[in-house]
């Protein structure tokens, strides 16, 4: 889902940087955490709230969850 947004925008240079920053996030969960079972359903109402949002072609409420989902994301990165 994250990659199909990114490309969406059209910008090479955001979405180079974008899958060369999610290669390095991925290399260091997979090093030092594994999904939880915990994590798995906020993290996916907050893929579905971004769909919704995307679905009624509301940009403004589409970037608020994604900025919430953002957020929350580095909330949990920085529990860890």
């Amino acid at each position: 889902m994250h990659e199909a947004i990114i490309d969406h925008l059209d910008n090479d240079i955001v979405s180079k940087a974008f899958r060369v920053t999610w290669l390095k996030i991925r290399l260091i969960r997979q090093y030092e955490t594994r999904i939880q079972n915990h994590i798995l359903v906020p993290v996916m109402r907050d893929h579905l709230k971004i769909i919704t949002a995307i679905e009624a072609r509301d940009p403004i409420r589409a970037a608020e969850e994604m900025s919430i989902h953002i957020g929350n994301a580095r909330t949990r990165a920085m529990s860890y």
